[in-house]
């Protein structure tokens, strides 16, 4: 777990654009249950927490992809995130239709099938853990959080 990870983690928590609740799940329009919302746009209504992220997202794209030419965000709230960070780096961007990984397993077996890789701010494990530590939730929640990411259509994590 990074300082960048801890970070980003506190503010999502901190601002309720990640938010846990297993004892009462929420359910997504696919009908599966799920312990966790989340709204990354609420990031842009928050100077701080936008600046956070703006000034991550340049550090992994510099460590990572220091040729980059371009920023492309993903919509909606992505879009906001690329140009802003692609400010910062004075770079052009664009952008692209988005399509739900969640950051779960599936999607992220898919990615690498693909041959692509997952540079991320933050992730659901740190964000469970943060969220323990920072009273969000029960540290003996952080098992059935992750049994979720692990398999979100097993509904076994449920009532635990």
């Amino acid at each position: 777990m990074t300082d960048l990870q801890k970070t980003i983690a506190k503010d999502l928590l901190s601002i309720q654009a990640v938010f846990f609740r297993p004892d009462q799940p929420f359910t997504w329009a696919s009908g599966i249950k799920s312990p966790v919302y989340c709204d990354n746009r609420l990031t842009l209504s928050n100077p701080a927490v936008r600046l956070d992220v703006e000034k991550g997202l340049a550090e992994l794209i510099r460590a990572h992809y220091p040729q980059a030419e371009v920023l492309m965000g993903t919509s909606t709230a992505g879009i906001a995130h690329a140009a802003i960070t692609a400010h910062l780096m004075g770079l052009p961007m664009g952008y692209v239709r988005s399509g739900a990984t969640y950051g779960m397993e599936k999607g992220l077996r898919r990615l690498a099938e693909a041959g692509m890789e997952n540079h991320s701010l933050t992730n659901f494990d740190v964000i469970a853990q943060i969220a323990a530590e920072e009273n969000y939730i029960r540290p003996e929640d952080v098992a059935r959080l992750i049994a979720f990411r692990n398999n979100p259509s097993d509904e076994s994590w449920i009532g635990k």
